[in-house]
């Protein structure tokens, strides 16, 4: 079979792969194989069984259906009257505020959650409360502090932790 293959004779191949020998269709159409001989004739067919009823539903004390409300009556449109379409509001081609991105600085990444809480307490004495978030990504505890609304802002802004004597870079976010 191998010789066959490496020889490129489908011919030779088929015929190593199948029992029947292989004869390709004029016009390269698809049909379904012969019957073959050497299968077997089905002797007998095998009897179905009855059709069994499925069993009654238990009495159940449901409440009936609530009866089907009538509609209210459309008046007719006169056709002699124009309808203006109600006015679009206008659509703001801002991003809400809850999906913008945000801007922050990060001031540090540690690959351990202790020492990251512990660096986070610590930044919080000098920056203040709630100014940090600890974000873990790609295994690393990440410190990062502020809300900016632009790159900007967050590159203003690490003027004022280099008063602290600390800096970092920004990083976009999303809320």
């Amino acid at each position: 079979m191998i010789l066959s293959l490496l020889a490129g004779d489908a011919t030779v191949l088929r015929g190593e792969l199948d029992s029947r020998p292989w004869i390709p269709l004029p016009g390269g159409s698809k049909a379904t194989p012969p019957a073959s001989p050497s299968l077997p004739a089905p002797a007998t067919q095998i009897p179905q069984s009855p059709a069994v009823e499925p069993a009654p539903a238990p009495n159940s004390a449901a409440p009936p259906p609530p009866p089907p409300v009538a509609a209210a009556p459309v008046a007719p449109v006169s056709p002699e009257i124009p309808v203006e379409p109600a006015p679009v509001a206008a659509v703001a081609s801002e991003t809400p505020p809850d999906l913008a991105p945000v801007w922050k600085i990060q001031i540090a990444a540690l690959s351990n959650l202790e020492a990251a809480t512990k660096e986070k307490g610590r930044l919080e004495k000098i920056l203040g409360p709630g100014t940090l978030v600890l974000v873990e990504e790609n295994g690393m505890h990440k410190i990062r502090w502020g809300n900016f609304p632009s790159r900007e802002a967050a590159d203003a802004a690490r003027v004022d932790l280099k008063s602290f004597r600390l800096d970092g870079f920004p990083v976009q976010m999303r809320r």
